[in-house]
């Protein structure tokens, strides 16, 4: 009955289609009819779905659960309406929103009124398809002379009206603007497409895709994902904060993996100097991965940089590498120049990555330039925000420098730092910078056994170390012969000393306890060779002079007192060491300039290693002032 009421519509049985297209405003409120009509019933059917999906966009929104249960919903909602689409239109000729509208789908390939199951299905899997495509399709109503989009043209139907005032189909001006408008948007469609199939194809060549995967499972760092620059090669980053203590060598290794895998001669090439890096104990391996990154690519940077690390004296560093950015502040503190090298550790705090690194960085130079109050205070203030290893290494650092300085009973506040952190992780003691510094510590605040940490196995298959902690407790219990002869041989060995920073140490310490002129000899040839004057070098001189104002060696003291350069005996305060030293040189005229050349408000810090039995600086100044006819005003010392 609902059908044939339908079908008897007062509208002319015999008139023409183009007579009767259906307006656009009557699709329009037939569509939103359906939508207002269809959307319970389909929440209805599908509630057990959409509490499930519910519950997961709670819990997991980002999870893949997430985005199946999507495609669910999805699913069933096309399927529940092409399913319902196609039966209103079989049996009816229209939906629930167009029968209201009085509009209704004819087939034009034949006569008769109701559409087949197969018209039906093609045409409301179609009009639901369009809307993937942002309902682009549905323009052709504006610009098609029967106003039939695609979905009509495939199934061979048309959308007509019952009412006796049909639409005309859309004027001339009417379809030329909505042609235009779409062939602007396929052309911007087909524009951005071509950007992002270079842009993907372009990922691929890069592995970018297999970077992320990686990434996904732990195969790379993610540490270098977060810092890596957009224009930037991955694997320079990496080295770079490899080279900072940012990341692990295991995690560099990842790297250089994936860059390997690639088939990029850039990452290549710096993967081979990151190897060969990695490979510095071994000279043959290291030697040959740098060849092998010069053989790639002669002039990148990492090629550059392998040169460099080959023959640092003849070769300069790139400029535009992070690589090349954080050797170059090691290098620049390692050859004392701290003005340059203060200003590359604040360049790299600036970047992503490297905030503990130029902190550490900052901390030494302020110590190097005997800044000591700063250094102290910078220590304080960023001990707390590193990584437990960087902790470590900046806390015996400065413990070493502190005992280096004065060796007492008294309490040292990164040394307590360094204790306790490695105290809470529990476990021996291996790496033998911290070992060595809380050894010292021990030996010199005279802590007792039960209060140490487990350093026993520090100093297995380390004879050289074990040496020197034997030569520490030698000279603690006043057997100075020994001692001095440990450390001799450790400071002048030709072979090489394990750990390499063992034969500075026991330079410094041999230098305050020389004896006779063929010690001071070498002394003084050493002091006059190295080229780099850095904090390791000012601490020998302050050693080697005063075991000279000890011994009173007049012939050693001349040549070594004026060595350093006035920047350097007013960053470090040398000149009351140097005035101990002319004194006792006897070039009294030298020593009553320095004692001159002081400001009134200064403070000279004499050596420590001098003994209550020597004539003090103070005394001293007071014989030249009363030989020269005048008075100090303030005791300097």
């Amino acid at each position: 009955m609902l059908e044939k009421k339908f079908s008897s519509s007062n509208a002319p049985e015999n008139a023409s289609n183009s007579q009767r297209i259906a307006p656009v405003l009557d699709r329009f409120l037939a569509f939103v009819f359906d939508v207002v009509i269809f959307t319970p019933v389909f929440s209805f059917l599908l509630a057990d779905i959409f509490r499930k999906l519910e519950l997961v966009y709670f819990t997991s929104p980002e999870s893949t659960e997430m985005l199946v249960l999507c495609g669910v919903v999805f699913f069933f909602a096309m399927l529940l309406t092409i399913i319902t689409h196609s039966f209103f239109l079989v049996y009816m000729g229209a939906t629930p929103g167009k029968y209201f509208f009085k509009l209704k789908v004819i087939s034009l390939s034949e006569n008769d009124i109701r559409l087949s199951m197969s018209q039906a299905l093609l045409r409301s899997f179609l009009w639901a398809l369009e809307f993937l495509f942002l309902c682009f399709p549905f323009l052709e109503i504006f610009s098609q002379s029967e106003r039939r989009p695609l979905h009509d043209k495939a199934a061979g139907t048309m959308l007509v009206t019952l009412k006796n005032k049909a639409d005309p189909g859309p004027q001339v001006s009417e379809s030329r603007l909505v042609r235009r408008m779409l062939l602007a948007i396929g052309v911007t469609a087909f524009c951005w497409g071509t950007v992002k199939v270079a842009r993907l194809y372009e990922m691929a060549l890069k592995g970018e895709f297999k970077q992320a995967d990686l990434e996904a499972n732990d195969f790379l760092c993610s540490q270098v994902s977060q810092t890596v620059k957009a224009r930037g090669s991955r694997l320079d980053q990496a080295l770079a904060l490899y080279l900072a203590d940012e990341i692990s060598e295991s995690c560099l290794n990842l790297e250089i993996d994936f860059a390997l895998w690639k088939a990029d001669d850039q990452d290549k090439a710096w993967a081979y100097l990151a190897k060969g890096i990695t490979k510095k104990s071994d000279r043959a391996q290291f030697e040959a991965y740098l060849e092998k990154a010069c053989d790639l690519d002669e002039e990148s940077s990492a090629c550059q940089i392998a040169y460099y690390e080959a023959d640092p004296k003849t070769h300069p560093l790139p400029i535009l590498s992070q690589t090349a950015l954080v050797l170059r502040s090691s290098q620049e503190f390692e050859e004392a120049h701290y003005q340059e090298a203060q200003k590359l550790f604040v360049k790299l705090s600036k970047q992503t990555g490297f905030d503990n690194y130029s902190k550490q960085g900052i901390v030494k130079v302020f110590w190097a330039q005997n800044q000591l109050e700063k250094a102290r205070g910078a220590y304080e203030n960023v001990i707390h925000q590193m990584s437990s290893s960087q902790k470590r290494e900046m806390a015996a650092w400065i413990c070493h420098e502190e005992l280096d300085r004065n060796c007492s009973s008294q309490s040292i506040s990164a040394c307590e730092d360094l204790r306790k952190d490695v105290q809470g992780e529990g476990r021996p003691v291996r790496q033998s910078f911290i070992g060595l510094a809380l050894l010292r510590e021990k030996q010199c605040r005279k802590i007792s056994e039960d209060q140490t940490l487990n350093t026993q196995d520090l100093l297995k298959n380390k004879k050289d170390l074990a040496d020197y902690v034997s030569a520490l407790s030698m000279d603690l219990r006043k057997n100075s012969d020994g001692a001095r002869q440990i450390f001799q041989e450790l400071a002048f060995r030709k072979e090489s000393v394990q750990p390499s920073f063992l034969r500075r140490m026991a330079l410094q310490q041999w230098a305050g306890m020389a004896k006779d002129d063929k010690d001071f000899s070498k002394l003084i040839q050493f002091l006059k060779d190295k080229k780099v004057r850095d904090l390791s070098w000012i601490k020998i001189y302050e050693n080697s002079v005063s075991s000279m104002i000890r011994m009173r060696s007049e012939k050693s003291l001349r040549e070594t007192v004026s060595l350093p350069t006035d920047l350097e005996v007013s960053t470090y305060q040398l000149q009351g060491l140097q005035i101990q030293a002319y004194y006792w040189a006897h070039d009294l005229k030298k020593a009553w300039a320095v004692i001159q050349s002081q400001t009134d408000g200064s403070r000279s810090r004499a050596p420590a290693s001098l003994t209550k039995a020597e004539i003090g600086l103070a005394e001293i100044q007071n014989r030249l002032s009363a030989q020269f006819g005048k008075k100090i005003g303030k005791d300097s010392n």
